[in-house]
This record gives C-alpha cells, structure tokens and sequence, in this order.
C-alpha cells in the first residue's frame, strides 16, 4: 500500500514539474496528456489485478499450525460459566435455589461436558414426592442441555434452617 501510494504522488509531481518546464503549445500540451495518461494507468493498475491476485500467504508445505491453549481454555470455561448460568436459572424456574458447576474434557481440542453438579439448597419441602420430582425434573433437564447421560448429574442437597 505505501508503495502504490508513493507512485501515485511521485507521478504527479513529475507531471507538474513536466507542465511548469514545457512550453504553451501543441509540444506541451501532448507531453502533459501523455503524463496524464501515465497517471491514470498507474492509479488503475492495481484494480486490474484485484481479482487476478491470489492470497500472499506461502506456507510451506511442512509448516504446522498451532492451538492456542490459552484462549481455548478460555472460551471452554466462558461456555461452562454459560451452561452454569443458564442451569441455575432454570434452578430458579422451579422454585429451588441452587448452584451448578459445569465439568468438561477436551477430545483432539473438541469440547465436551463430562460432568454436572448441582447444589440444591433445600429449605424444608414438605411434600417427599414433590422434592424428588422436582430433583429428577432438574436432573434430566440438566442432562439434556449438556448433552449427557443423567447418571453424568450429580445433585447434591444442601439444607438450609429458615
């Protein structure tokens, strides 16, 4: 780019240093179409060979790329905080309080959920079969989402005095 651009100015000074030291007549006015011409061909150049260039990148062919490990870790636990985050809303919806903690593995840098765990905290649910509905409710949900088996949720009560 700054060579394309240097042309085009050093072109244009050359035809003003060309039009200042020729005379006025037919001579002149011929020499400054030329250069006009010259810089007309030397702004349209490039847009000629836009579509006929092809990328300048040379790789040879032993040339490896690399993971960066760091930013893929990175985006793995922003995914596990997403998974958690919805989770614990859908925790929410049902009228409990809890937490969850996404575990995941990585197979040939494929992300893959291994294991969740929910922390309900229970407050004294009176009715027994509403509580273990509720608990197998959230843990197929749960299963579901993270694209995993059930036995893969873990659900832990924790309770809490009111």
């Amino acid at each position: 780019m700054k060579e394309y651009i240097l042309s085009i100015v050093s072109v244009i000074l050359l035809t003003a240093a060309v039009g200042v030291i020729l005379p006025e007549g037919k001579t002149g006015q011929f020499v400054k179409g030329i250069f006009a011409v010259a810089t007309l061909v030397v702004i349209l150049t490039p847009l000629a060979n836009l579509g006929a260039s092809e990328p300048a990148f040379d790789f040879p062919e032993s040339a490896e790329t690399a993971y960066d490990e760091g930013y893929l870790d990175y985006i793995y636990d922003k995914r596990c905080e997403s998974y958690e985050t919805a989770l614990e809303a859908y925790i929410g919806e049902q009228g409990c309080e809890g937490e969850a903690e996404v575990c995941y593995g990585l197979d040939d840098h494929e992300f893959f959920v291994t294991k969740v765990i929910i922390n309900l905290k229970i407050s004294g649910i009176s009715d027994e079969d509403e509580h273990i509905y509720i608990m197998s409710q959230i843990q197929k949900t749960a299963a579901e989402y993270c694209n995993v088996e059930e036995d893969k949720v873990q659900i832990h009560e924790i309770f809490t005095e009111t």
